[in-house]
């Protein structure tokens, strides 16, 4: 049995491997004459030819991953605005029966004293220690800790509070809602000295 060296041509890819094989035919066919044929119709039958990506595929891929994840960070901003604006009316809402409560034993509001009014915070030009002192500290504590702004604590826009009438219990509490808006600040309220804060506010209670 005569080994054999056989250069095969594999199909329509152009490349050529040499095949080491023995050749037994019974008419003793040279190796060109002998299995070229078979072995050129095995390669050829079974090769597999894998085109990759364009250029313009690439680039209409990455376009869509782009405005997914534009549409996506858009969702979850949307979400922590929406959860924040949630929060500070829950706030208002417990600064409202704190500051009830407190009128109730004591007759009179927070700071005891008709138009005066502060961010609840206690940035530059605001009280609003004094107004938490009178939460928190003291034999009845109204509130273990006065909430502050998820993202406008310690600034002008932190949550305002106003004595409207000190006697009658009427007061006010505000915030900035970042995606809503609701009752605003009103105009007839003794607002003295707080002409500078209010107009930042788009979201009221009061009573």
């Amino acid at each position: 049995m005569k080994p054999c060296l056989l250069t095969v041509r594999l199909g329509q890819s152009g490349k050529e491997m040499d095949l080491l094989f023995s050749h037994s035919s019974p008419s003793r066919q040279s190796c060109e004459e002998g299995p070229k044929r078979d072995i050129m119709f095995h390669f050829t039958k079974n090769i597999k030819y894998q085109k990759g990506f364009t250029l313009i595929e690439l680039l209409v891929v990455i376009s869509i991953i782009g405005l997914m994840s534009s549409v996506l960070l858009i969702a979850i901003n949307n979400t922590r605005i929406k959860s924040r604006d949630t929060k500070r009316k829950a706030d208002l809402k417990q600064l409202n029966s704190a500051i009830n409560f407190y009128y109730n034993n004591n007759g009179y509001l927070p700071r005891n004293s008709s138009g005066w009014c502060t961010t609840i915070s206690n940035p530059s030009n605001g009280w609003g220690d004094a107004f938490q002192a009178d939460l928190t500290s003291g034999v009845i504590k109204y509130m273990a800790k006065v909430p502050l702004d998820p993202k406008l604590a310690n600034q002008v826009g932190d949550y305002f509070y106003s004595n409207d009438n000190n006697t009658q219990g009427r007061f006010a509490l505000c915030a900035v809602l970042e995606q809503s808006s609701g009752a605003t600040m009103s105009t007839n309220r003794n607002m003295s000295g707080c002409a500078n804060w209010t107009n930042a506010y788009n979201y009221c209670i009061s009573q």
